[in-house]
């Protein structure tokens, strides 16, 4: 029916229909679990007129009109928009020092006299970086500011500059300076040509490496990335890490193959992909290199028509020798640099320093010994302030080379202690020595060309490479330099066939390539394929000898398929290597529904001692049937033997592996997805001139999804793996199992009255032992306070705590990760549901009605890893505590609340349930807290001014330590917190707060109590155009009784960070805000106790909205 034919009001459901009808009339609405009608508001307003009534009635409450906001930007004209602030405050009080602080961000996008202006200008100092967990990544730490018009392009600020045409000259970098990109027109060839220049000129961001990452049969991570120099303990540059296996790069996110921990530079796997000892992983990431400035310069210059191309490529990239950061050099340090030439596996200096004493240091003191006659000098940590004057740095030597190794110190920092050597042979891991880190510089240049004449094109390219890694020093300069040189020869046909009404395209390509690498060309990163050394049977990539690769290389595509590719080469480095490697490729169909396809191999090299023999083949079939299921059959194989050609025997590189395996796969449309899979793979090693059965591994899999337009979604993906050991004597893995799951459903049920969402995963991996040390921040802008609970005036990790005033928090807490490992099983669980029967109930019956008051909130979060050593795979949520020792870490939360007239204007409740658990293990032991609480709050407006709420809780709260067994504590609480709060219009508000919470220590750990009473007053003062200003005055009273009544954790946790006795705490603020988007700020806060002075603060702030 015509919506001119009828008239609706909204508000009271009526339907008006303008003319009679004989026919029954079907209507079909949704509804609002709210009564429009009805007054929910305390406060009066003047009735309108009986033409904005109706006008207001008779307004569709579900449609919605945008209205939009013409506001000037900072040029006076409404093209460009901004969005942001500028703030600027100062911090002071009589127990600190003066602070100021400053923030500023901008955004800025649109045109002014027609230039496109893109901006994001921030004077934020931290980095903060994304989280590596999912496949797109926002780039907070992006700070810049764009031009463009005319298809030129200026940046000023951060930018990504990356040189993937090229053949030998690749990059990918982050950047902070100057870019610009634009196009100019040209000839080439005597016909009109595009000339395009990129050039930058910035400071590098970040250093390139590349490392190879061994599998580890049943862990899924995580695996720890190392700097070139191997540097241990990096931050990655976020979207810059490219990861492979067995040749295939990865898909980064929670739903792809891998996530990725920018900050501590670890990768932790899914189960899409099963980590085992055969998986070949390649890491390939910019990290933060902050030893010297680095400077960047790059120039991309090309010009192109449809005739060819001509182009001119430059980059320069080198440390700054003179701007040293966090590695300061001395005049020795220097002069050694300048020795040891390019042999910096010498550059090793010891890290003693002297200092002057400093309490919240780790120093040292000198001392010596006598062992089986002979005099031993080594560094002992002490708080002697007139022995502990030394500073120093220790490194990771191996075990067994060093003579110190960590201590179990509860010093806010790395601790190390001297072990005796036994037989003068190093008993520990660590030495008070560093590898000194040169200044480098890396350059190339490019030049090539392309001529195109009907169907051939003729390629070159030549490259020129310096790589000075000492610019310290002038020796071994010799190879710095060297050059590199590629020519392809293309010829391509096509044929087309359009008899009898076919439409197809024959694509014939021909390629004879020539390739010379001179022995000190070095790439900036990698220009070959990912596993080129592999693929060559190359022990290295370094070269020795000049290298010479002649290719010829054959294929054949209908329309844009590959259907045959044959790929022949052979390479040569001189006296070093010589190698002849074929390959073929085949992708056919086979009738109407089967698809063949094969990969095949086949290499024949020789070295100086070696010679192979490297046959790899893998041949898969596809048929698909029309009701959606197919079948996959796969076969795969390498044989590699490698002889030695002096002794005629196998070598120990060689080896052998057959996989058999099939999948089958059944697919509907987009809703429903699902596939059983299972394979089975033997190695083979080699042994008495032969190669001998190891291993058998046998993986079988099952994936199934589903999804509806209803909001259903359901996901599993499950992985098992068994592999048993056939020849002990050659490989010292041990026979494991492995199984990997993963469940995710999502569904909403009658109308949204049950929405759930769960999401469930089992995985085997390892967790990291760590430290943690607290590093000192501006004022206030911490997270922790130090309390020197002994009186000693040395920092003890144990005496750092959480304040509730936000003067004291002036430490952050730093993670130190380690070496040790432990294998553990992970859980991890996610349960939200949602009850609402408002969204489904209907309001006619009285029990009903009753029922849609109420609705609950259930939120759970499991993450645990447990001990390999145990059977149990799965872990209970909240079985057994922190305090169970197959528990390494866990990271729990749990949350119920039950609603009663949560809309209701004059009266609610809620309950509400919640439980937090975290563990975790420290180098020095297992740190953990838990905490449990059960509260009721009730809301009752009594009257239309006045509101009586109360908060009744119970709770438990621990602390579980092996550092600091005598800070361990179970407190239990009762809370009590009635409010009383008078509202008079919207100028003036105030409110009685009081609580009253009573404490005990569990009786077998010291039963303490402690009592804590507080009654106060809070008012808001709203003055029209003028602004707003809160005031507020509390008392607080605290008793204690117990063994620890002097300063201790416990005293703090269970006060609250108040003292023993009679406590104010008192706070002022004013606030307001201008017409034209300015905002000041004040705030000024005290408190004093019976036992110490009183503490003032205070704190202003402007703000400049855009």
């Amino acid at each position: 029916m015509d919506s001119s034919n009828y008239e609706i009001n909204y508000f009271k459901g009526l339907i008006l229909f303008k003319q009679k009808y004989k026919d029954s009339i079907s209507v079909q609405y949704r509804t609002y679990p709210l009564n429009f009608t009805s007054i929910i508001q305390k406060r009066y307003f003047e009735k309108s007129n009986q033409t904005n009534q109706k006008k207001m009635i008779s307004r569709n409450p579900y449609s919605y009109n945008q209205e939009t906001l013409n506001r000037e930007d900072l040029f006076g004209s409404t093209s460009l928009q901004k969005s942001g602030s500028i703030s600027r405050g100062i911090n002071i009080g009589n127990t600190k020092d003066l602070s100021v602080n400053s923030n500023m961000n901008l955004q800025l996008a649109g045109s002014f006299q027609g230039i496109e202006i893109l901006a994001s200008v921030t004077d934020n100092n931290i980095p903060i970086q994304p989280q590596g967990n999912t496949q797109t990544l926002q780039d907070f730490d992006k700070v810049f500011i764009q031009f463009s018009k005319d298809g030129h392009r200026l940046i000023a600020g951060d930018f990504q500059t990356q040189e993937s045409k090229d053949i030998f000259l690749k990059y990918n970098k982050k950047a902070q300076g100057l870019s610009y990109e634009g196009k100019y027109n040209s000839k080439l060839f005597k016909k009109a040509a595009t000339l395009t220049v990129k050039s930058n000129a910035a400071l590098s961001r970040g250093k390139f490496n590349r490392q190879n990452i061994i599998g580890v049969e049943g862990n899924q991570g995580p695996y720890q990335l190392f700097g070139a120099e191997n540097e241990r303990f990096i931050i990655i540059l976020s979207g810059t890490e490219r990861i492979y296996i067995d040749g295939k790069q990865l898909t980064r996110g929670m739903d792809g193959d891998y996530v990725i921990d920018y900050n501590s530079s670890e990768i932790t796997f899914t189960t899409n992909q099963l980590i085992t000892k055969d998986k070949r992983i390649i890491v390939e990431f910019q990290y933060s290199d902050q030893n010297y400035g680095r400077s960047l310069l790059t120039s991309s210059n090309e010009i192109s028509n449809s005739r060819g191309k001509m182009f001119f490529n430059f980059y320069t990239e080198q440390d700054m020798k003179f701007q040293q950061l966090n590695q300061s050099l001395s005049n020795e340090q220097l002069q050694l640099l300048s020795d040891v030439g390019d042999s910096l596996d010498l550059a090793i200096a010891p890290r003693i320093d002297t200092v002057i004493f400093n309490s919240n240091q780790v120093l040292y003191k000198e001392t010596d010994t006598i062992i089986d006659s002979k005099m031993y000098t080594f560094y002992e940590y002490s708080n002697n302030p007139d022995k502990a004057i030394y500073n120093l740095g220790f490194s990771n030597v191996g075990e067994g080379k060093g003579n110190y190794i960590l201590s179990t110190s509860n010093s806010n920092g790395r601790v190390f202690e001297w072990v005796p050597p036994f037989n003068n042979q190093p008993q520990g891991t660590y030495e008070p020595i560093s590898q000194l880190i040169s200044p480098k510089q890396q350059q190339m240049v490019t030049l090539g060309t392309s001529y195109k004449n009907k169907n051939t094109t003729l390629f070159f390219e030549s490259a020129f490479s310096n790589d000075n890694k000492n610019l310290f020093s002038k020796k071994d300069k010799n190879d710095d330099q060297g050059i590199a040189i590629k020519t392809v020869l293309k010829n391509e046909k096509t044929k087309k066939n359009t008899k009898e009404g076919h439409n197809t395209a024959k694509t014939f390509i021909t390629e004879l390539s020539y390739q010379l690498i001179n022995k000190n060309f070095k790439s900036i990163e990698r220009f070959r394929s990912v596993e080129f050394n592999r693929d060559y049977n190359l022990s290295s990539s370094k070269l020795e000898n000049n290298e010479q690769i002649v290719g010829l290389k054959w294929s054949k595509s209908n329309l844009d398929t590959k259907v045959a590719e044959i790929d022949i080469s052979y390479l040569n480095r001189q006296r070093e290597y010589f190698g002849f490697k074929s390959a073929l490729d085949v992708n056919s169909k086979v009738r109407k529904n089967g698809e063949l396809k094969g990969k095949a191999s086949y290499l024949q090299s020789e070295g100086t001692t070696q010679g192979s023999q490297f046959i790899r083949h893998l041949i898969s079939y596809i048929h698909t049937l029309d009701n959606g299921f197919s079948l996959k059959i796969w076969e795969e194989e390498e044989n590699n033997l490698v002889t030695n050609l002096n002794i005629d025997t196998l070598e120990s590189n060689s080896f052998r592996y057959t996989v058999y395996g099939s999948e089958l796969n059944f697919k509907k449309t987009n809703t429903t997805d699902i596939s059983f899979s299972g394979n089975q793979r033997i190695d083979y090693l080699p042994f008495n001139k032969k190669l001998n059965r190891i291993t058998k591994a046998n993986n079988a899999g099952i994936k199934f999804k589903f999804g509806n337009q209803k909001g259903t979604k359901f996901l599993w993906n499950s992985v098992f793996r068994e592999l048993t050991i056939d020849n002990p004597d050659l490989i010292t893995q041990e026979p494991e199992n492995t199984l990997l799951n993963r469940f995710d459903y999502k569904f909403k049920l009658l109308n949204g009255l049950v929405n759930s969402s769960s999401f469930f995963e089992i995985a085997a991996g390892s967790e990291l032992k760590r430290q943690y040390q607290f590093i000192e921040v501006n004022p206030g802008q911490g997270n922790f306070a130090w309390i020197d609970f002994d009186n000693d005036s040395i920092q003890d990790f144990t005496e750092f705590v959480v304040s509730e005033f936000q003067d004291q928090n002036n430490y952050i807490k730093v993670s130190l990760p380690s070496t040790e490992l432990i294998k553990t099983y992970n859980n991890e669980f996610n349960q939200s549901l949602t009850l609402n029967p408002a969204r489904h109930l209907k309001r006619d019956k009285k029990i009903n009605r009753f029922i849609t008051r109420f609705n609950n909130q259930f939120l759970m979060k499991l993450n645990t890893k447990i001990s390999k050593e145990q059977s149990q795979r799965i872990q209970l949520p909240f079985k057994n505590g922190i305090n169970d020792t197959n528990l390494i870490s866990a990271a729990s939360s749990l949350r119920n609340t039950i609603y009663f007239n949560r809309s209701n204007p004059v009266f609610g409740m809620n309950y509400s349930v919640k439980k937090n658990q975290n563990k975790n293990i420290l180098t020095s032991g297992f740190e953990g807290r838990s905490i449990s609480s059960s509260s009721i709050d009730v809301r009752w407006n009594i009257a239309k001014k006045i509101t009586v709420r109360n908060k009744s809780e119970i709770s438990s709260k621990s602390r579980l330590s092996e550092v600091s067994r005598d800070n361990n504590y179970e407190i239990k609480s009762f809370v009590f917190e009635p409010r009383i709060i008078f509202q008079k219009g919207s100028n003036f508000r105030t409110s009685i707060n009081s609580a009253f919470k009573n404490k005990m220590n569990l009786d077998s750990i010291g039963g303490e109590k402690a009592e804590f009473r507080k009654i106060g007053i809070e008012m808001t003062y709203n003055l029209i155009s003028k602004g707003r200003i809160t005031g507020g005055l509390d008392y607080i009273s605290t008793l204690f009784s117990g063994e620890q009544e002097n300063n201790s954790p416990l005293l703090f946790d269970m006060l609250e960070g108040f003292q023993i006795g009679t406590n104010y705490t008192w706070k002022i603020s004013y606030q307001r805000a201008f017409k034209n988007n300015f905002q000041i700020n004040f705030l000024y806060e005290g408190r004093d106790s019976e036992l110490s002075k009183i503490v003032h603060t205070g704190n202003m702030q402007v703000q400049l909205l855009f």
